[in-house]
């Protein structure tokens, strides 16, 4: 028995009776003149475990259960008078050291199985009520380590109301470690690296087995919906409940990243193709999706970066333009071939520069994630493989540009059906003239799945979209040491070890020397910045954050 704010007498049930969810309910709602109404039990347990009929159904229960707890605060207050020396009796707080289970006197408050009060809003979501930080620090990680280890464990109450609501509370998350953050930075540093390296190598390949690079784009759009799913089952039912493919954020943000992620490969493809752009000069052009990211950060997120962070991304830019001088001043072991193959003075500006201004659509892709991420709504996980079959669907939307003169290859319907045919005979049957294009597609799919994923994981564990950013910069110095290593022929469609040591290599190290301690600093710097940032806000004076460590959890 509790009793609100108001006067009335309201019964919680407790953890063992009921069905066995561990959950309480709002059961009875009474006062002292012995008027009583029900709460509404089943509309509750539709709301929480029910399938229902759809968020409306779920509201109306919801503020149905809610008045009639209200009309009982209401008679109370018209039946009687209250009474000063006999004030709303609230139950007794706990010992110390059990802060985190204080349950607070509100209306339409139930209890978990920790004795934490959850509160459900008249908006159709589960709302904790959490009073203060010591409510997510004093709680136990065991719960879900033996949650994510039983292979049996089945959704409890709370868990299937978080999966029918745009709410998710990071009670639920596994909290990234700092081999988990180092893990995520290695996966997409080399998954950026596998784009850039076999991005060229397929698009010519396809290209001499008849198609080109808009059969492309539609082979990876069949191919990347079949990893993506099963990667989502396979997690969800072996990692996380909380990964599901159902749609929890807006329609608009999900068209906005499709359309994003379609324009970054159609433009990123089109492009790659070594006679457009000459695939050493590629690596170094990647890198300006940086300025891009920081420019889209402050106009999405309106966040600002710090001089000192700055300087890091200017040191990120110049180790990456260092990979290139072996080949622009033609250091001794660097390629011979022309950097700029066409003759026209048009195409070799154009088409350099339409591949760099591919990452523009991709730093809004991640800039407007990492808006939906920071709300703590969604997993990073769900809104990566959502926007990326929301993209496979606009990159099909966007064949027509193969028409566009100049841009693509065909002129008319006919011509655009044959190259498909020959091109997905290549990529999904055995034709010796086809150069393996199966294995290449599935490399190239395989870099961009996992490239979106963990930049998005990375977003969410880290500063955000600039730090994933940079470290998916170092794949360049990646790139220059694996041409280093390796040779392929395009003419032969031959790829073999051919280790090259001149001063080409000395370029390469001096790259990955400036990119890496860069990036590393960037991230302290950003810790420092919070830090001090944090310490305003507590209202202390502008002293080193570094004296105040002890203040920042």
């Amino acid at each position: 028995m509790r009793r609100t704010p108001c006067g009335a007498d309201v019964m919680m049930s407790s953890g063992e009776s009921g069905s066995g969810s561990g959950y309480g309910s709002l059961d009875n709602v009474s006062d002292s003149s012995g008027v009583s109404r029900a709460s509404g039990r089943s509309k509750r347990r539709r709301y929480f475990g029910g399938r229902g009929s759809g968020r409306e159904g779920e509201r109306s229960d919801l503020t149905s259960s809610n008045s009639s707890l209200s009309s009982a605060c209401s008679h109370r207050a018209s039946s009687s008078t209250i009474n000063s020396q006999n004030p709303p009796v609230f139950p007794p707080l706990p010992a110390s050291g059990h802060k985190s289970q204080i349950p607070g006197p509100s209306v339409g408050v139930s209890y978990d199985i920790h004795n934490r009060p959850i509160s459900v809003n008249t908006f159709g979501s589960v709302m904790p009520d959490v009073t203060s930080e010591v409510d997510l620090a004093t709680t136990s990680e065991t719960d879900v380590e033996d949650r994510n280890r039983n292979k049996n464990y089945e959704p409890n109450i709370l868990e299937r109301a978080l999966e029918r609501t745009i709410c998710y509370h990071p009670r639920y998350n596994k909290k990234p470690t700092k081999l988990n953050i180092v893990l995520m930075c290695l996966v997409t540093i080399l998954s950026n690296a596998g784009i850039l390296i076999s991005s060229p190598i397929y698009t010519t390949s396809m290209t001499r087995a008849g198609g080109d690079e808009m059969v492309a784009l539609l082979s990876l759009a069949a191919v990347m919906p079949v990893p993506l799913v099963l990667l989502s089952l396979l997690l969800r039912h072996a990692y996380d409940k909380t990964i599901t493919l159902r749609p929890s954020a807006s329609t608009i943000l999900y068209a906005v990243m499709g359309v994003c992620f379609a324009l970054r490969y159609n433009m990123g493809v089109f492009a790659s193709l070594p006679s457009h752009t000459h695939q050493d000069l590629q690596p170094a052009i990647s890198a300006a999706g940086i300025p891009f990211i920081i420019v889209v950060a402050w106009c999405v997120l309106r966040k600002g970066i710090s001089f000192r962070r700055l300087a890091c991304c200017a040191a990120v830019l110049a180790g990456v333009f260092v990979c290139v001088e072996p080949r622009i001043w033609s250091v001794e072991g660097s390629s011979g071939d022309d950097l700029f193959p066409h003759d026209r003075l048009v195409s070799k500006i154009c088409w350099p520069a339409m591949f760099g201004a591919s990452y523009l659509p991709w730093a809004i892709f991640v800039a407007s994630s990492e808006r939906e991420i920071k709300k703590n709504v969604i997993h990073s996980f769900s809104l990566a493989t959502s926007g990326m079959l929301s993209g496979c669907v606009f990159i099909v939307a966007l064949f027509g540009t193969d028409f566009i003169p100049w841009y693509g290859n065909v002129d008319n319907l006919a011509d655009f059906w044959d190259k498909l045919k020959e091109g997905f005979l290549c990529n999904f049957s055995y034709k010796p003239e086809c150069e393996n294009c199966l294995i290449k597609l599935v490399a190239l799919s395989s870099s961009i799945v996992c490239h979106t994923v963990f930049s998005l994981l990375l977003v969410s564990a880290t500063e955000g979209s600039v730090f994933s950013t940079l470290v998916g910069a170092m794949a360049a110095p990646v790139v220059a040491a694996f041409w280093s290593l390796f040779d392929y022929d395009y003419s032969t469609d031959s790829i073999k070890w051919n280790p090259t040591w001149s001063h080409s290599v000395a370029f390469t190290i001096a790259s990955f020397c400036l990119v890496f301690p860069a990036t590393l600093a960037y991230a302290i710097f950003y810790v420092k910045d919070l830090k001090a940032k944090n310490r305003e806000k507590k209202g202390y004076s502008d002293v080193s954050s570094s004296e105040f460590d002890w203040e920042w959890d």
